[in-house]
């Protein structure tokens, strides 16, 4: 998926339990990651993040299969 550069903020649970998506490109203009945004985004690599964002949830990315890379 690619998210257009007006989006500045990823919602919670925004992508919550789309086991199908595999990449997200986030745009530099991304300053906020909420919670659990990508949890159980199981067949997603991990993700780029822009240099310029403020915060990232700490759960906005929970997905153990990582943990196995």
């Amino acid at each position: 998926i690619h998210l257009p550069s007006n989006i500045r903020k990823i919602s919670k649970g925004m992508f919550f339990g789309c086991s199908s998506l595999t990449k997200c490109f986030l745009s530099d203009e991304i300053e906020w990651i909420e919670d659990d945004a990508f949890k159980g985004c199981t067949a997603m690599r991990k993700p780029w993040i822009p240099k310029n964002i403020k915060k990232i949830s700490e759960t906005a990315f929970d997905n153990p299969a990582w943990s196995k890379m």
